[in-house]
């Protein structure tokens, strides 16, 4: 899932996050996984959005804790919103 989100392929990622969803998989682990994702990955990979991220992860965790809605559409919703981010064009060398 975390790759189909660095490569902005939203459809693969959402189709990973439900395998995962379906699997067992706790809503929790796979935002820790989202987390992560954004820490590491999205300062070179989406720098001018990485506020915005972070404060999308931020608020994703919030709604879980306060059960304020279905978790799968939460963590769909980040996943879209992850996916969305402008992308920094990678460098060859």
């Amino acid at each position: 899932m975390t790759n189909a989100i660095e490569a902005g392929q939203g459809g693969i990622a959402l189709k990973q996050l439900a395998l995962m969803l379906d699997a067992g998989a706790p809503p929790e682990k796979i935002l820790g996984q989202l987390g992560w994702l954004v820490r590491t990955k999205f300062p070179n990979l989406a720098p001018d959005d990485l506020s915005s991220a972070v404060e999308d992860v931020f608020e994703t965790d919030l709604a879980l804790k306060r059960s304020a809605g279905d978790p799968r559409v939460l963590l769909e919703r980040l996943v879209v919103e992850l996916c969305s981010r402008k992308r920094v064009p990678s460098r060859r060398t």
